[in-house]
Parts: C-alpha cells; structure tokens; sequence
C-alpha cells in the first residue's frame, strides 16, 4: 500500500498522522483508531521510548535555536502552562513510571477527547460510516476538568540574557497577541508575513541586507487556544545585537505609526517577480 506515519505534539495538542494513497484510506483509518483505543504499551517497548525521548532532551540541550525558543516562552509566560517546554522537564519525566502513562492513556484517550481529520479524494460517506462502526464500540467517558491558569497582564518590560556556547547570538522580541479565535489574528498572520517572510520582508531587507547587522531574521505569529504571541528571531554577532535589536524596535514602531498598505503593496510586488 505504501505510507508513511508519524506523530508530533504541541502545547495544546497531540497529532498522529498518517499519508496514504486514497486506496489506503481506509487501513490508515483502522490503524489511527485501533492505536487511540486500544494500546497496551508493552514494558519494553515503552522503555525503549523512553530512552529515544532522553536522547531528544540531550539534543535540544545542545540546540542554541530550541534553547532560545524555550527561554523565550518562559520569559514571556510567567504562570500559564506555555511556559514550560513542549518536551516536558527531564526531571519529571524521569519519575514517569508506565501505570502512570497508562493512567493517562486511558483517561483522557476517550472518543469523546478525539478529533478525526480526513482530507484527501476519499469518499466522505465512507469515511464516516467506518469510524462510526469502529468507535460504537467505545462508549464516551466523563473528562475530568484541566483548569488552566490564565496569563496575569504583562506591567513592563521583560528581558532574560542566557550564555551559551555558541558563535552567534540568537535575539528573541516577542508581543503577547490574542488566541486563535480572535478576530485580529489575521491581521496578525498578514503582519507576520510582512515583517519576517523570506529576503523581501522589511525586517530581512534592514537588518541582512542593508545594515549587516544579522545574518538571519524572521517574524512567527503564534496562536495557540490561549494567548499567544507575535515574536521575531534574530541571529546577529554579539557586538551587533544591541543595535539589531534597537532596529526591530523601530521598525515595529514605524509600522504602529505608518500602517502597512504601502508595506503589503511592496511585498506583493516582490513576491511576485521573485
């Protein structure tokens, strides 16, 4: 049949997914649902797990762009989830025992917890008509409330500096923006896209091409189900980074001041004779 299978997590979610060709559809379907309800994670297997989850800490630790990305997020959230790691903290997960992944598993892998995403030339009906057939089998469960602590507001200004050994520095300027479901987001996306998207952006025309003063600069938009924020990374040398950052700040600020249309109309010139 052929295929090919994966999964990631983020801070809201976790994702298994898998490409097929359409006649594959539905063995992807049988696989995705007998793993979410019927899993028995074997001792060695999850041992084995555990030792490939280590070796991801191990790297990031060694990683200055992920280390920057974590330092960042625990900057910018001081009591909100988002602060910690997706990977979680290695200390704790060192305690994890498999009852307690177990535990987890089958509280909160329920069909009520569980959203399916079928894109693809497939036969919808079908589709339909095969999960529901599977998961009438697995009656849905009560879920016990996860209260989330909101964000307090931001009063000032924040900035945390980290060493790390490494030929260039990594600068982080982040904004705290609506959740996804806000009607400016966007705006926000759009506002992203003409600051940091590729080597017609305002920020890569300033800070790479025309000053020196970076070697690379992007803009994210991140909005997750809770506030999120609107960041731009740097990599600058270190007797640059003041100045790079002092160019961010005004460039962001012209953009408060002027708008965008003329900065969109030019983006969409460049973008089109790219």
């Amino acid at each position: 049949m052929g295929g090919y299978i994966n999964a990631y997590t983020s801070f809201d979610r976790t994702v298994y997914w898998i490409d097929v060709p359409k006649d594959g559809v539905p063995v992807a379907l049988d696989v995705l649902a007998d793993a979410m309800m019927n899993s028995t994670l074997p001792a060695e297997e999850y041992a084995k797990e555990q030792e490939v989850i280590r070796r991801e800490f191990a790297m990031g630790m060694d990683d200055p762009d992920r280390m920057a990305g974590q330092l960042l997020f625990a900057t910018a959230y001081q009591r909100h989830p988002y602060r910690l790691p997706v990977i979680g903290l290695l200390d704790v997960f060192n305690q994890l025992t498999r009852d307690d992944v177990l535990q987890y598993y089958r509280a909160r892998y329920v069909p009520n917890n569980l959203t399916f995403i079928v894109v693809g030339d497939v036969n919808a009906d079908a589709v339909h008509q095969q999960l529901g057939d599977f998961f009438k089998n697995y009656p849905a469960k009560s879920l016990a409330p996860v209260f989330i602590p909101p964000e307090p507001p931001q009063l000032g200004r924040r900035e945390t500096h980290e060493e790390f050994v490494t030929e260039l520095t990594r600068l982080s300027l982040a904004w705290h923006i609506p959740e996804i479901t806000h009607p400016d987001v966007p705006a926000l996306d759009l506002l992203s896209t003409i600051l940091g998207d590729g080597r017609s952006s305002r920020l890569y025309r300033q800070l790479r091409e025309e000053t020196g003063l970076a070697y690379g600069v992007s803009a994210f938009s991140y909005t997750p189900g809770d506030p999120g924020l609107l960041g731009i990374d740097a990599t600058v040398e270190l007797e640059k980074r003041d100045a790079a950052r002092d160019l961010v700040l005004k460039i962001v600020e012209q953009i408060k001041v002027d708008g965008v249309t003329s900065l969109r109309r030019n983006w969409r010139r460049r973008k089109r004779f790219r």
